[in-house]
């Protein structure tokens, strides 16, 4: 008995090789992940913070990831230390808060991979593209749901285990930019300056949010 568990523990810590490691790259496997997500969020006249957390998963096969994401983020856009010290008579919007929930299907793909040959490592250098819907929430009232387009790029370092070296588990980063149309109350307000001109013209009615994403990844 004692010796089978020795060969099983040796089994186990192997060296891995670049054969097996690109029979498991070319095979179909799942991936998941799940981490913080923090950054800038704008919905029309709203330009705040939003944080929470986001869940990933999907289908992985070698460069490419399918997955689909569910993401929950706090907003809010309180006013700055600076102007409550000065008794709010600076320039600032009123506070308003709220939470937004996403979910959405994304397409990555990584540009880059680095493999280890007798480490079992994986890293990848990637850039991805999506679909979503936003579903927003205000604390005083009113609500919002909206599509999106999503892009972004990040990377994932990951280690190999197993006795085929068939899971892995790692870190990775990311920043994912969404664009979504604007409350139409916003983007069908009068053509104005909002800074040195000589045209006036409606507002933008693009909003753009800019999110840091980082967590843990793992999978088969």
């Amino acid at each position: 008995m004692r010796t089978t568990l020795l060969a099983l523990v040796a089994l186990s810590s192997a060296p891995a090789h670049a054969d097996d490691l690109t029979r498991v790259d070319q095979s179909m496997r799942w991936e998941g992940a799940f981490g913080v997500r923090v950054g800038s969020f704008h919905v029309g006249t709203f330009d705040g913070m939003g944080y929470g957390f986001h869940l990933d998963g999907g289908v992985r096969f070698d460069r490419t990831l399918l997955y689909g994401e569910y993401s929950y983020l706090s907003l809010s856009n309180a006013p700055a230390a600076d102007a409550a010290a000065q008794g709010g008579m600076a320039t600032q919007p009123p506070e308003i808060d709220g939470i937004a929930q996403r979910i959405g299907v994304n397409a990555r793909y990584s540009v880059g991979k680095i493999t280890g040959d007798e480490v079992p490592l994986r890293g990848d250098f990637w850039l991805e593209a999506g679909v979503g819907e936003q579903f927003i929430r205000w604390d005083l009232g009113g609500a919002l749901h909206r599509p999106d387009l999503s892009f972004g790029f990040g990377g994932q370092f990951a280690g190999r285990f197993g006795r085929d070296h068939d899971h892995h588990a790692g870190v990775y980063y990311a920043l994912k930019v969404t664009f979504a149309r604007a409350p139409a109350s916003y983007a069908d307000r009068a053509p104005t300056c909002a800074g040195p001109c000589d045209t006036p013209t409606r507002p933008n009615d693009i909003d753009r949010s800019f999110l840091f994403n980082l967590g843990i990844v793992f999978g088969n």
